[in-house]
């Protein structure tokens, strides 16, 4: 992929990122859902596991984490004879196996499912109070996403994949998207009839209790970024590290442009007893151990970050 560097962005690039937001977007398996980390595999990938939705149509059998490997057969070489599904409160483990529904929400890479439509584009969906979250942050066209999640460096052993052994667990940035266009699931679908049955916000017997259902598509390009698409999927990096070395996950580092001094207003869900000290250019933050989307606006240090993570990341 080609790279940008960390100053790149010129006095119009700056311009044109000025007013817009950026979305820490907590997505995938976690203490919850799965019950059990996202694995980057030895060749650097970062596979998000997608959580359960025993309803859906759309299955584990039916997605692909690799060319040619399902997720029901990723989650067999993980081990992960079931996975845990705490659904309104309830946890149950569910049976991994073909016909399980999954709700695969972002849905980022062309290749996750056999036979796309003309005309497709990567895809996230939010509902309910999350949704909400978002309306009430202006959230739309311009403003970029960063899918996060718990992840472990795994490898394989015996033909089987297995979590590196005496590793820590940590918080990543694994993919992102630039939103291209948002809209209410059901003006989106009149809009770009291609999206029936290709995601799970689009399925009425999944979202009949959906208050709002707002859906996402990704901008084909980054803003001022040559050859940089609006949204992929990530190899690991020190750089899509959140989790601060030596911490428990939830300890994040972060450049001190994201401190609430720094700030038109404060990272949501985040208020300043949640922030140190800036030191050596860098915050640390306690991130929220609730809520899906925290939204900060873009100021020029975190448009320079943003810029540099996306613009040097190797994808896949």
């Amino acid at each position: 992929m080609p790279s940008v560097e960390a100053g790149s962005g010129s006095a119009a690039i700056a311009e044109r990122w000025r007013g817009r937001r950026l979305i820490f977007s907590r997505k995938g398996f976690d203490s919850v859902f799965g019950g059990r980390p996202s694995p980057v595999l030895p060749d650097g990938r970062m596979v998000s596991l997608p959580i359960p939705e025993p309803e859906s149509p759309i299955t584990y059998g039916d997605c692909f984490a690799q060319p040619d490997v399902t997720f029901a057969d990723f989650l067999a070489r993980m081990g992960a004879g079931r996975i845990r599904d705490g659904r309104n409160g309830a946890t149950q483990h569910l049976e991994v196996r073909p016909g399980l529904g999954v709700h695969l929400d972002p849905d980022l890479r062309a290749g996750a499912r056999k036979d796309r439509p003309p005309g497709w584009q990567p895809l996230f969906g939010q509902a309910d109070a999350a949704a909400r979250h978002l309306e009430r942050m202006h959230a739309g066209p311009g403003d970029v996403f960063l899918f996060f999640g718990w992840f472990a460096h795994a490898e394989y052993r015996h033909g089987q994949l297995r979590y590196v052994r005496g590793l820590p667990r940590f918080q990543a940035v694994w993919g992102w998207m630039e939103i291209g266009d948002a809209a209410q699931a059901g003006e989106f679908a009149a809009r770009h009839p291609w999206v029936a049955g290709q995601h799970p916000h689009f399925i009425p017997s999944l979202t009949v209790s959906y208050r709002p259902n707002v859906v996402y598509m990704a901008t084909p390009a980054a803003t001022g970024l040559p050859g940089i698409p609006g949204s992929a999927v990530m190899c690991y990096s020190d750089a899509a590290r959140l989790t601060k070395p030596g911490c428990s996950p939830r300890w994040w580092s972060l450049p001190e442009a994201f401190h609430p001094t720094n700030t038109a207003w404060p990272m949501t869900y985040h208020p300043p007893a949640s922030w140190s000290s800036p030191q050596d250019g860098h915050v640390t933050l306690q991130s929220a151990a609730i809520g899906q989307e925290f939204v900060v606006p873009i100021n020029d240090g975190i448009q320079t970050w943003l810029t540099s993570l996306i613009g040097t990341a190797t994808t896949w």
